[in-house]
């Protein structure tokens, strides 16, 4: 999306581009006078409003909105799409929460803070959620709330051109990375930090603990008082509170995001780069601020050395507008438009936040970032200005921390509850509370056995987790509800045992489902809509029944939900839609599919068609056309029938010539494709890949000797694509995908009866 531009052209600047100067008293810190003049030509920032709208510079004491849009961009009202700009997945991707961001979030709530009102935010927010896909938040269903600084609505007059920009993107934002939270926007009367302060205050008394703020001042505007208005607005122990540093200027410290209460966010600049793990680069944006503090004290979570006060910035994420625009809609700019700043990171920051989980009761959520900087991709270069005679660091990116981009920017979701990067349960799967990839089979003495991988230990070897009747393949997926592992299991006898992990406290032991019968394999799968984890399994007659579990309500016992199937279900939910899927082979050889939609229930089940279908069906989420993929063998020939939004379903569609069983799909955001594995009748693997330019591949050998279908799965943490399969040998074998390059084939050890 890097957009050659004039960067001399005006960026149009929320705050008027108030620069983020160093007063005369601050002589005893090691700072710079603030944004040099190089800094500030770099950026392209000017004073003045700009293309599709901008603040008007703040009157003295008050706060500027920390918006940009792009420069020789101009709102379109005629567009019936969204422009060019970064959307959604492109934000999931590069920062590698593709999978958390459709399961996290489930009871977060993350408030925006700013000025004035926002008369269309809500039909706004609903436009842009629509063009990418994610499910309606309005206020008619309790996802989105609009108060006033006080909690009512008696919203204040509309600001000045600019600030309802500066509430589009973070409401945009929010929506793009956590889309299942709950979002609350506060409207303060106006810019005085009295208003703002209260509508702070407001924000935690109506039960945000994530909040974004979409304003700020050159730190000399309140100079000593910043403590005072650090304790009466932003010292809320437990709540994580994001702040933009500067917007389009350059070098220089900005309040509140000064405050040590708040997480100071800096700006990138973010570009696609194909063929490496990650597939982005980032570099420090010009424009971003950066400095320490001539007012606040250092707190005990920062261990530069360059700075003995507050130093500013504690992480990033992409703002320039220019070279790595975002695409928003508010109507006040002219609908579509392209933009970016500070802002637009801060709002980012604080979602990534919500998707991990809320914040321990008086903790400060800044001193977590520093205790875990595995969390980020270190930037190490660019820079936003001169900053002697001040260190480098001050306003140089390098390896470890720096000014401008502090920590750096998230590498996946910021906290210890991140979900699962499987949406339907695997044998294998990642547990966010370890950070492990995490493997679960069924062993030769019927036992059920786990081994896990950590990448600073390696493989832990296989442990057995008890039983000595079980039979098929385990089920395990993540809660991010509870922050319960559960993995499920069959007896030999037909009924099924849960085994949960519980952080801080382990193994519950394998404990009894009911004494209901039921054949095939388990599959769970988690819904967000309704906060729960969901259970299906296929009775002896081949009725398929659930059990639903939540943190309120605990199981609410199996219940039929009808069917005709010859083995286990797949489960899959559409976050696109938000309903949840079932598909089986049928007894009459069809692929058989049951959806239960929010508002209406389950549709019954529906004949999708085929004739020999047999086995169990893969199927995966594919984000890139917003549609379900589900693969099937039949008379073993692999099939896919998908379905889009916008064309409804297939119908099933050879894959071309091969015998294979299996099937193991899912989506790899490194490749940026859909991946499905099948097994030769001589136990080789065959891998086929999906993407939207080039289509199918066809069939490439991968090698191998398994004697059952592979696994697949995705480690968030090292970005890898992996593929799990019994060996011919009872042995469990790997081969991962990294980056480009496959690892090759595996022993892994232990004697497994099935995985």
């Amino acid at each position: 999306m890097k957009r050659l531009r004039l960067l001399a052209a005006s960026l149009a600047a929320c705050s008027g581009l108030v620069l983020a100067g160093i007063p005369a008293s601050a002589t005893a810190h090691p700072l710079a006078a603030g944004p040099t003049a190089a800094a500030a030509s770099r950026s392209g920032a000017t004073a003045a409003s700009g293309v599709g709208g901008g603040c008007s510079v703040p009157m003295a004491g008050q706060m500027g909105c920390a918006a940009l849009t792009t420069p020789g961009v101009a709102g379109d009202a005629t567009a019936a799409t969204a422009p060019a700009g970064y959307g959604p997945l492109d934000l999931r991707y590069a920062y590698a929460t593709e999978s958390s961001s459709l399961t996290g979030g489930v009871g977060q709530t993350v408030a925006v803070v700013t000025a004035y009102d926002d008369a269309t935010a809500e039909t706004d927010m609903g436009t842009y959620r629509s063009e990418y896909h994610i499910r309606p938040c309005a206020s008619t269903g309790g996802c989105f709330t609009k108060v006033d600084e006080n909690g009512g609505t008696n919203y204040p007059p509309a600001g000045a051109a600019g600030w309802s920009l500066a509430t589009a993107q973070a409401l945009d934002m929010i929506s793009a990375i956590c889309p299942n939270c709950h979002i609350l926007l506060v409207e303060a009367d106006t810019t005085a930090i009295t208003d703002l302060g209260q509508a702070e205050n407001e924000a935690v008394t109506l039960g945000a603990k994530f909040v974004t703020n979409t304003f700020f001042t050159a730190e000399a505007t309140y100079g000593t008082s910043e403590p005072t208005y650090d304790t009466d607005y932003f010292d809320h122990p437990g709540v994580a509170i994001t702040a933009p540093d500067g917007n389009g200027a350059g070098y220089g410290v900005s309040y509140p995001a000064a405050s040590p209460d708040v997480i100071a966010v800096g700006g990138t600049t973010l570009t696609r780069a194909s063929g490496t793990v990650r597939g982005w680069t980032e570099t420090t944006w010009s424009g971003t601020g950066s400095g320490c503090s001539a007012y606040e004290a250092k707190p005990s979570w920062q261990a530069d050395t360059g700075c003995t006060s507050r130093m500013l910035n504690d992480v990033s994420a992409v703002a320039d507008p220019v070279d790595s625009p975002i695409a928003f809609y508010d109507t006040s700019s002219g609908d579509w438009v392209e933009g970016g700043g500070d802002n637009v990171a801060a709002a980012i920051i604080a979602a990534m936040l919500a998707l991990g989980g809320a914040p321990a009761a008086g903790s400060s959520p800044a001193a977590y970032l520093y205790a875990h900087p595995g969390l980020f991709n270190d930037i190490t270069t660019g820079s936003n200005g001169t900053c002697a005679p001040s260190p480098a660091y001050f306003c140089t990116a390098g390896t470890g921390y720096d000014g401008p981009t502090g920590l750096g920017t998230p590498a996946g979701a910021l906290g210890a509850q991140a979900p699962a990067s499987t949406l339907p349960s695997s044998p294998v799967n990642f547990d966010p509370a370890t950070g492990n990839i995490e493997v679960y089979a069924v062993s030769s003495s019927r036992a059920l056995e786990q081994d896990a991988w950590n990448s600073a230990t390696g493989w832990a070897g296989w442990k057995s987790l008890g039983g000595s009747t079980l039979a098929g393949r385990p089920a395990a997926i993540f809660d991010p509800a509870s922050g319960n592992l559960e993995v499920y299991a069959r007896e030999t006898s037909g009924a099924l045992v849960e085994d949960y992990w519980v952080p801080g406290t382990g193994w519950s032991g394998l404990v009894s489902m009911g004494s209901d019968k039921f054949q095939g394999n388990p599959v769970a799968v988690y819904d967000p809509d309704r906060g729960a984890l969901e259970v299906y399994a296929t009775g002896t007659t081949g009725t398929v029944f659930e059990d639903s579990w939540t943190t309120a309500g605990g199981w609410t016992g199996w219940q039929n939900r009808g069917g005709e199937l010859a083995g286990g279900p797949a489960a899959a939910f559409d976050p696109a839609s938000g309903n949840l899927e079932l598909y089986g082979a049928g007894t009459n050889g069809a692929l058989e599919q049951d959806v239960w939609k929010p508002g209406t229930g389950w549709t019954g089940w529906l004949d999708q068609g085929g004739s020999g279908v047999t086995g169990t069906p893969a199927v995966a989420y594919n984000p890139l056309d917003d549609g379900v993929a589900v693969f099937v063998d039949e008379s073993s020939t692999m099939y896919e029938d998908s379905w889009t939004h916008a064309g409804g379903w297939t119908g099933l569609q050879s894959l071309g010539a091969g015998t294979f069983t299996g099937p193991g799909a899912a989506y790899n955001p490194v490749s940026g494709g859909l991946q499905v594995y099948g097994v030769g009748g001589t136990g080789t693997v065959f891998g086929d890949s999906w993407t939207p330019t080039a289509g199918w591949t066809g069939w490439q050998n991968r090698s191998g000797d398994l004697a059952g279908g592979p696994a697949v799965g995705l480690d968030p943490a090292s970005g890898n694509f992996e593929v799990y399969g019994p060996g011919a040998n009872a042995a469990l074998e790997e081969d991962a995908l990294v980056g480009i390059t496959w690892s090759g084939w595996a022993d892994l050890g232990g004697s497994l009866y099935d995985l």
